[in-house]
């Protein structure tokens, strides 16, 4: 992500001030350690294992999943109303991240 972001849309990065070039950091480790992790088998079980193997989505692995995306998402809420139009870019560059990882 932040090659793509460097190489397009450096200012999304904010290389040039250290406290929000910080800030975009944590909402990158934000969303690699708990949003992805929480979407991915999410995603396997609704999209991959239906498509791929033919099997239905276990219902007890996407309701678990689902909870802890609820709470990541809580968080995301929560900092975006409290938050100027930063940590508005950063979590759209944070969802840069998360449509980078799962193209590659």
């Amino acid at each position: 992500c932040k090659y793509v972001c460097r190489k397009n849309k450096p200012e999304l990065l904010k290389d040039g001030d250290l406290k929000e070039s910080a800030m975009v950091d944590v909402w990158l480790e934000v969303e690699s350690n708990q949003y992805t992790p929480a979407l991915n088998p999410i995603l396997f079980q609704c999209l991959i294992r239906p498509m791929m193997f033919g099997a239905p989505p276990d219902e007890k692995v996407v309701e678990e999943n689902l909870e802890k995306l609820k709470k990541v998402l809580e968080v995301y809420e929560a900092r975006l109303t409290k938050c100027n139009l930063l940590l508005k870019v950063v979590v759209l560059g944070t969802g840069l991240s998360s449509m980078v990882h799962r193209i590659s």
